[in-house]
């Protein structure tokens, strides 16, 4: 019999990679969605570069 802790950990490994030659679900969805949050997350940081630039000029 193994021990509880070598089950566990067996079973954390099985969960952590699914088996050879199976695609993950969702993949491109999630590449789509960190695709849309890099665009985001860079129109932000323009804005507040403009936003700063704006400041800087006033003053």
């Amino acid at each position: 019999m193994p021990s509880q802790n070598e089950v566990r950990k067996r079973r954390l490994q099985a969960e952590a990679r699914p088996p050879a030659g199976v695609p993950r679900r969702g993949s491109r969805r999630d590449r789509r969605r960190r695709l849309i949050a890099l665009v985001a997350v860079v129109v932000a940081v323009m804005m507040v570069a403009s936003l700063l630039v704006g400041l800087v000029s006033v003053l």
